[in-house]
């Protein structure tokens, strides 16, 4: 059998136990999935007269990393955020009987989750896997990307039998085109003051700063993943227009802390009559730089970068919302 590409399938499990591998009944729908594992090459060289001076070489630790992509799906974000920022909190969508509420906020706890995968040609396994960053990048007039940086703690091949899958879904995907932005002060409620008629392009970048431990245990096995602090910033182009940029810029330059969210929405029938399927990001911060250039288009814009700060007022710092059919529980 040749190692076709589409026969190519990701299931995922929750771990109860760092790296202790689990069955994985749900599969993902993920593009270009990506793992990498790699033992740094130690070269022994030695005086021997001579160019051709090396008589050995050792492996170093193994360390295993990748990445993953989708466009922005509430119902496909479930593992890959729980395992960025911790176990969400789920209810039932207001005025919605099968749709669900993941609300994600940082936490000091992240679970990890194991990984099969047939690439096309073999079975493999990753374990303990966590995600270290992820960035959304997205505009008007073009496709709304969500990309994870992945840490894992082993991932090698595997004879299987793969987990039965859960039944095939029809995910929903959310374009640039179906956003909507608010920019607030941090001291009152998010999303309350729409960006009209001047929001063109966003950005949002988080990271966990995970680290690598090893111990001396005759193994070159990873021990451990350390969470460090978390590191967000988020960005927006907006149109130079007079209704919204001047006063934007004012607060700038008081240095007023800003929350602003980023929505994205599917059909009002996406997932019930009169529920819609939806995915929010809210970023508390301060503004920390403002550009004004000219786009493609040839009219003006302002490009600002926000810092992330924690919000009592939000109760929170970076709040995910995911609104998803009650099937897409991450198991």
């Amino acid at each position: 059998m040749a190692g076709e590409t589409w026969r190519e399938l990701l299931q995922v499990g929750r771990e109860s136990v760092f790296g202790t591998p689990v069955a994985c009944p749900r599969a993902v729908y993920v593009m270009e999935p990506e793992f990498n594992r790699t033992r740094d090459p130690r070269p022994k060289r030695f005086p021997t007269g001579g160019r051709d001076n090396q008589r050995a070489q050792t492996l170093g630790p193994v360390a295993v990393d990748g990445k993953v992509s989708l466009d922005v799906s509430p119902s496909e974000s479930l593992e890959w955020l729980e395992c960025m920022l911790g176990a969400a909190t789920v209810v039932p969508a207001v005025g919605g009987t099968l749709a669900m509420v993941h609300t994600y906020v940082p936490k000091t706890t992240i679970p990890s989750m194991t990984v099969e995968r047939n690439d096309g040609a073999q079975l493999l396994r990753a374990t303990g896997v966590m995600v270290d960053a992820l960035s959304l990048s997205g505009s008007v007039m073009a496709e709304n990307k969500l990309d994870f940086t992945l840490f894992a703690a082993e991932y090698l091949p595997w004879v299987g039998p793969p987990t039965t899958r859960s039944a095939e879904r029809v995910p929903g995907f959310l374009d640039g085109w179906q956003a909507f932005g608010y920019l607030d002060d941090m001291s009152g409620v998010a999303g309350t003051t729409k960006l009209v008629g001047s929001l063109i392009n966003w950005t949002v970048d988080a990271k966990n700063n995970l680290g690598r431990k090893y111990f001396a245990s005759n193994s070159l096995a990873l021990g451990a993943l350390t969470t460090g602090e978390l590191d967000i910033t988020a960005g927006v182009m907006l149109e130079a227009s007079a209704a919204v940029t001047p006063a934007e810029v004012a607060k700038w330059e008081a240095q007023t802390n800003r929350v602003l969210r980023l929505e994205f929405l599917g059909p009002a029938n996406g997932i019930e009559t009169g529920q819609r399927e939806f995915m929010t990001f809210d970023i508390p911060g301060a503004w920390a730089t403002v550009n004004y250039n000219a786009n493609d288009a040839g009219t003006r814009t302002y490009e600002f970068s926000l810092n992330y700060l924690y919000s009592s007022a939000l109760g929170a710092g970076l709040v995910v919302r995911c609104c998803t059919p009650r099937t897409a529980a991450f198991v």
